[in-house]
């Protein structure tokens, strides 16, 4: 899948990014490939998009090794961000910043309704962090459904 046709309320990993001798690794995640696309974003979009992956609450942090696809540096930290919608790692928020990376659009779409502007909101990390609620299994889901991570955002 690519950006266009991309339906799922998250990405975990891009495959190019797994350290792995797994040769399933192909099949199990998207190729970042698939998410560069020149000419998409103004740079003032662009820097609104940034702005927005940045204001984004972190869901859970862990050590994991992974390589960052531009730099090619291994890095291993781990870090799930959400804006209520959609899941998404601090290497998404990092490639939000080269000028050939893109959003899912359907993602893109949601957040220019927003006007690049999220509510700030809490979660509720005890439901998170007794499995109460599944906040990943929001990768599962497509946008026509309801988000899981709106079930854990305290009123």
């Amino acid at each position: 899948m690519d950006y266009k046709s991309w339906n799922f309320r998250g990405i975990s990993f891009f495959k190019e990014e797994i350290i792995s001798e797994d040769e399933n690794i192909d099949n199990e995640y998207p190729s970042i490939k698939n998410f560069k696309q020149n000419g998409i974003y103004t740079s003032e979009v662009r820097n609104n998009l940034c702005n927005y992956l940045e204001r984004c609450p972190a869901i859970i942090s862990t050590s994991y090794e992974r390589l960052n696809v531009y730099t090619s540096e291994a890095i291993s930290s781990l870090t799930y961000f959400t804006d209520g919608d959609f899941i998404f790692t601090n290497l998404l928020q990092k490639y939000m910043y080269y000028d050939d990376f893109v959003l899912p659009q359907r993602w893109y779409e949601l957040i220019k309704i927003r006007n690049y502007i999220n509510d700030d909101f809490d979660l509720d990390y005890e439901k998170i962090s007794t499995g109460e609620i599944d906040v990943f299994k929001n990768f599962e889901i497509s946008f026509d459904e309801l988000s899981i991570v709106r079930k854990v955002i305290l009123k």
